[in-house]
């Protein structure tokens, strides 16, 4: 399963990418008019050094798509195991309840306990975002356990701080809002809790060494902080407090630290999925932003606009059918492009039927979306022939610049090859510092071209 979802998205962006020199080949056996067989294929792609960087296209966007498939592996098996300990809580919870009419009211406690431990985990991970995660356990923990004060502290990036992100209490929303916070290691039971990954029971807060008296819960007289950990790390602290002494046993501690290692998967799961997203995000705004300004590009100096009407298909200005009227002989829909508008199309019906019903219109965005397509297909075939093109010549004035071992004759080479192919018509190259003193030598070559 695992390796058929690496194997899934690796698979699809080979697919994609074969997209590109499928076209590219097509392209050239149209533009030169010759025959579409396999021995002409492997000619027109030894002739043409462009048609072989396309043909690495499958190469880049396979791994891509493994890199992608990983992240999503990641995801998926997280998803797993918070499943499997959903499935586990569940089972000790039957086994449980099978043996409540013989047991004592010590296990009945216990078997609620345990419910109220699947619960939590299943409220967990019916949600991906962070917020939720966490209110939702500080309010299921407060109620099916009944204790005084639950929240619930996230470890800062740089690891010096605590930070209390979600609490069950009136005075835990204060501290919410003033934006309470604990030295790791420094401050507290919670502090101590986030700097040494182990659990910590304070039965009289009054006699714990390391207990913080804080003004904001003051009917505190027992406490318990629990690490969530991930790999050994610890993410968070799970912070409960009770009015009554002597309140939590051992029995506490593994329920509680059970339901805290499947809060603190849920946590990393939605921080993976959190990171994914933004990443995803990124990655499509800088590809719209690559688009629009390619296009605002090519269409700065040169609009492109074309016109049909019974005599045929003309080139026409830009504006050619802009004071086409609103009304309902006349349809006007944009070209889009990932959200990007590059263009528009306008149309003018003629006649007793001149108005345009939703079905032709529907069909007109359908049409329109797939011009788009092709026209980002046909500029990006464009940009890259002229990359190759700029390739070409700098290699070729590359090899006439060295052909000649002799520095002046390299020299002059350089800008008779150079004013060439750009088209100057004054060319100079100059070795050495523009300052050196009058006296001492440099090499200096210039070409004057407008003569030539």
């Amino acid at each position: 399963m695992n390796e058929q979802i690496i194997w899934r998205y690796t698979r699809n962006g080979i697919l994609f990418g074969f997209i590109f020199p499928i076209i590219a080949t097509i392209w050239e056996f149209i533009s030169q008019g010759i025959h579409l067989t396999i021995s002409n294929i492997l000619l027109i792609h030894l002739d043409n050094p462009l048609l072989l960087m396309i043909d690495t296209a499958p190469l880049f966007l396979g791994l891509f798509a493994y890199f992608a498939g990983r992240n999503q592996l990641t995801a998926y098996r997280l998803n797993a195991e918070l499943s499997t300990r959903v499935r586990e809580r569940d089972r000790i919870v039957d086994e449980l309840s099978a043996l409540k009419n013989g047991q004592e009211i010590n296990i009945q406690r216990q078997i609620a306990q345990l419910h109220a431990t699947a619960q939590v985990a299943r409220e967990a991970t019916s949600t991906q975002k962070l917020d939720q995660i966490l209110n939702r356990t500080v309010r299921l923990i407060s109620e099916q356990f009944g204790y005084y004060h639950v929240g619930i502290f996230l470890i800062e990036n740089d690891g010096k701080y605590a930070v209390l992100y979600a609490a069950n209490s009136e005075s835990g929303r204060r501290m919410l809002a003033r934006k309470h916070k604990l030295e790791v290691g420094q401050t507290g039971i919670v502090g101590h809790v986030a700097s040494s990954g182990e659990p910590r029971i304070a039965l009289d807060v009054g006699e714990d060494p390391v207990f913080f008296d804080n003004p904001d819960l003051p009917l505190t007289r027992s406490e318990m902080a629990l690490p969530l950990k991930v790999q050994e790390r610890v993410i968070a602290v799970l912070d409960v407090q009770s009015v009554q002494a002597e309140a939590f046993n051992e029995h506490d501690l593994a329920v509680l630290q059970t339901l805290a290692d499947q809060v603190a998967l849920a946590i990393e799961n939605s921080r993976l999925l959190s990171e994914h997203q933004q990443a995803m995000e990124e990655l499509e705004n800088t590809y719209n932003r690559q688009i629009h300004l390619a296009w605002q590009k090519r269409l700065a100096d040169l609009p492109i606009a074309y016109v049909y009407d019974p005599s045929g298909v003309k080139v026409a200005p830009a504006n050619s059918i802009t004071n086409v009227s609103n009304g309902n002989d006349s349809l006007s829909i944009p070209i889009q492009l990932r959200g990007q508008k590059i263009g528009s199309l306008k149309l003018r019906r003629n006649g007793q039927e001149a108005s345009w019903t939703s079905e032709e219109r529907d069909l007109v965005e359908e049409v329109v979306n797939q011009i788009a397509l092709a026209l980002e297909n046909a500029r990006l075939i464009d940009e890259i022939q002229q990359r190759a093109l700029q390739e070409q010549l700098v290699s070729q004035i590359s090899r006439k610049a060295q052909s000649s071992l002799d520095l002046d004759a390299v020299m002059k080479a350089a800008v008779q090859e150079i004013g060439r192919v750009v088209g100057a018509s004054k060319v100079q190259i100059r070795l050495g510092s523009p300052e050196i003193p009058a006296g001492q030598s440099s090499s200096f070559t210039s070409q004057d071209l407008s003569r030539s």
